[in-house]
């Protein structure tokens, strides 16, 4: 899940982070990080491979991408103290993110996920608040606007080579993600209560295909490469999980303390976290349910992650 930039404080007051201040921690290096025992390791040595990203920070005025490799972590950008990236989306060698620039608006920017300059802030595509990139280049984000005196989202996309163009429009968004090519959006209804999963938004109605979620308040949810979906129900104490195959069959449901971060490339596991600042992370098999600790990561709180289907280093 990747919310929205004046969404971000709602979020984390949820889980017990503060907003604003400043954060006057030591910044690490774009050299790779010391892990701790049986997080980094053991989730390569548990998995077939892939890059790893994780959102991740010691609070939430200083989250930054890094790469989960086996010689520990790799920090991919290098945010100033005070602009954390809000949110990420990776696909082949290309990142789309989400950062205040200096007047706090939300800015979304695409640079190459390996660029020496971890600082680079790359190249600007517009303002808005969750982005969404495509293995093709495509970068899609969301922008909140006035329409009949009502605030609604749009969803603005840029094709490579050409300039951006409005794709659809609808109550509220809380997410984005390409899959097999398309775009599908995390859509809540004009009350806020009600929530959808639209395969293909950025197509003509009835081409996209709508999957009813079976949560009342926004919460965690993420697709796989295929498109399939694991997202909570967001209820505490008695958060439930569910996991539905490409066509929004529901294929799993279990009561659950675990909220899904990432998709294995292999969509055999899900990379899984409990909503607490200094809980570990967990590796569920999506089979049986079962959920392996390995540990937190020296980075500290994970935001969100992405699991792309390539060779780790």
């Amino acid at each position: 899940m990747h919310p929205r930039g004046s969404q971000v404080c709602v979020l984390l007051a949820s889980l017990a982070l503060s907003c604003g201040g400043s954060d006057n921690s030591p910044r690490s290096t774009a050299t790779p990080s010391a892990t701790a025992p049986n997080s980094v390791e053991s989730l390569f040595s548990l998995t077939e491979g892939g890059r790893l990203l994780v959102l991740c920070g010691p609070d939430n005025t200083s989250t930054d991408i890094y790469e989960v490799t086996r010689a520990g972590l790799l920090r991919q950008t290098e945010s100033p103290s005070g602009e954390p990236v809000y949110s990420f989306s990776a696909a082949g060698n290309r990142i789309a993110f989400v950062y205040p620039d200096q007047s706090a608006q939300p800015t979304v920017a695409v640079r190459d996920l390996d660029d020496r300059d971890k600082a680079a802030r790359g190249t600007l595509v517009g303002y808005g608040d969750i982005a969404a990139i495509s293995t093709d280049g495509t970068v899609a984000w969301t922008q909140r606007t006035s329409r009949r005196g009502k605030l609604v989202t749009q969803v603005r996309i840029k094709r490579e080579g050409q300039p951006a163009v409005r794709a659809t429009t609808y109550p509220e968004i809380w997410d984005l993600s390409y899959s097999t090519g398309r775009l599908d959006a995390q859509v809540a209804s004009a009350s806020g209560k009600r929530f959808k999963w639209i395969r293909a938004a950025d197509r003509p109605w009835p081409a996209g295909r709508s999957q009813k979620l079976a949560m009342h308040v926004p919460g965690r949810i993420v697709s796989s490469v295929n498109g399939k979906l694991a997202y909570e129900t967001a209820r505490d104490p008695n958060n439930t999980l569910y996991i539905s195959d490409e066509q929004g069959r529901t294929t799993r449901k279990t009561r659950s303390a675990w909220s899904p971060y990432a998709w294995s490339p292999d969509e055999r596991q899900l990379l899984v976290a409990r909503n607490n600042p200094k809980a570990p992370l967990g590796l569920m098999d999506v089979a049986t349910g079962a959920v392996r600790s390995i540990g937190p990561l020296p980075c500290g709180w994970v935001a969100s992650a992405q699991w792309l289907k390539q060779a780790p280093r």
